[in-house]
């Protein structure tokens, strides 16, 4: 992967965490996190992976409001509607994002 997709990667999963410390579980912050996940969408790496699963489970399992908001909308959005069906065990989606938070390319 190259290092501008392996930064802008980190970059997101930054703005992850640092949603789920200054928002609360809360339907009135909903949209920053589909505006987040949107854009995180929009990367298309072409040497890697987006950890969206990883990302997705997070969301599940620290913010569930918000995440059946994002179930919701899949009624009417295709990606959300996958989206909110991709999930894994926590632990393994919280390692997997620490490591690519510590990844160097």
């Amino acid at each position: 992967m190259t290092y501008e997709e392996l930064q802008t990667i980190k970059r997101y999963i930054s703005r992850l965490n640092a949603l789920f410390e200054l928002r609360g579980d809360d339907p009135k912050y909903a949209g920053e996190y589909v505006q987040l996940i949107r854009s995180f969408l929009r990367i298309q790496p072409k040497e890697t992976y987006l950890p969206m699963m990883e990302v997705m489970t997070l969301i599940k399992y620290q913010k569930p409001v918000i995440f059946q908001l994002l179930k919701n909308r899949g009624q009417r959005d295709q990606h959300f509607e996958f989206l909110t069906n991709i999930t894994m065990d926590i632990r393994t989606a919280e390692k997997n994002l620490e490591q690519w938070l510590s990844e160097s390319a």
